[in-house]
């Protein structure tokens, strides 16, 4: 693999395997020839947004393959914006905001769609807010696997020098939006590891933290990021069902909810047993 693509990787401790072996390779197509261009980052986010709403525009009109395809390419779009950023060492803090505030306005209008085709608000309504947990829990049980190993989470961006009102409106959606679900899953995450370790002896407590946040966590959640999620709704709304997706998402719930189930437990017989 070419030096380009590798460096226009970001580093995970797993990986979702809808990017790894479709997405990201074909966002790679793109950045080859836009990393030679004056085409940046937040340009490409902009272009995938507009397309992603004109693709979820569709779905209430009755059409099928052509908004699930759009979807697929909005998701290409959407991997190469950041490939394109690391590849060219473009990154910064303004289009980390961007990228996150923009598919969350994706994400609404998909399910505003889904409740105009299916007559279902409360479903669709039901249906954005597992997808925007879901996206926070697999955030925050990644950022907390990191740091319970002393690993650097998000690297620093590459380019400073922001514009301030630019930057200072793009973290105020992000903190109005994204804030108070952050601080709710990551007040579960460690208030569970606290209720559960109460009695624990002191030199059993950092090996508990590694089994609490156990990398076969993320083998499951990282599986569940946007990119996958818009194949899993492409397909449904190419059935011409797009309310399955919603059903979909409950699946996901309950799966996480297992999840963390088993974290639990698995802490709870080393506890026992050491």
């Amino acid at each position: 693999m070419d030096s380009l693509y590798q460096k226009s990787v970001k580093p995970r401790p797993r990986f979702e395997w809808t990017s790894k072996f479709i997405y990201r390779p074909l966002a790679h197509l793109i950045v080859v020839p836009l990393s030679k261009t004056r085409v940046t980052p937040e340009m490409v986010v902009m272009f995938h947004t507009v397309l992603g709403l004109h693709a979820v525009s569709l779905i209430p009109q009755g059409q099928t393959w052509w908004p699930a395809l759009l979807m697929q390419v909005k998701s290409v779009l959407d991997g190469a914006d950041g490939q394109l950023a690391r590849a060219t060492g473009q990154t910064s803090e303004t289009g980390r905001y961007l990228d996150t505030n923009m598919d969350f306005v994706v994400n609404t209008a998909l399910f505003v769609a889904i409740g105009a085709q299916s007559g279902e608000w409360f479903q669709a309504f039901l249906g954005w807010v597992l997808l925007a947990l879901i996206g926070t829990t697999d955030f925050q049980w990644e950022a907390a696997h990191q740091r319970s190993r002393g690993n650097t989470f998000r690297a620093a961006p590459e380019q400073k020098g922001d514009n301030p009102v630019i930057l200072g409106l793009m973290r105020g959606f992000y903190n109005v939006v994204f804030g108070p679900q952050d601080r709710l899953i990551r007040a579960w995450n460690d208030g569970r590891f606290k209720a559960i370790t109460r009695k624990a002896r002191p030199d059993q407590l950092k090996d508990a933290e590694l089994i609490y946040h156990t990398p076969r966590l993320l083998d499951f959640s990282m599986n569940m990021g946007l990119a996958t999620q818009f194949l899993v709704a492409g397909v449904f709304i190419a059935l011409g069902q797009p309310l399955w997706y919603v059903y979909a998402l409950y699946v996901q719930a309950a799966l996480l909810l297992l999840l963390q189930v088993y974290r639990e437990r698995i802490t709870l017989q080393f506890l026992k047993n050491s």
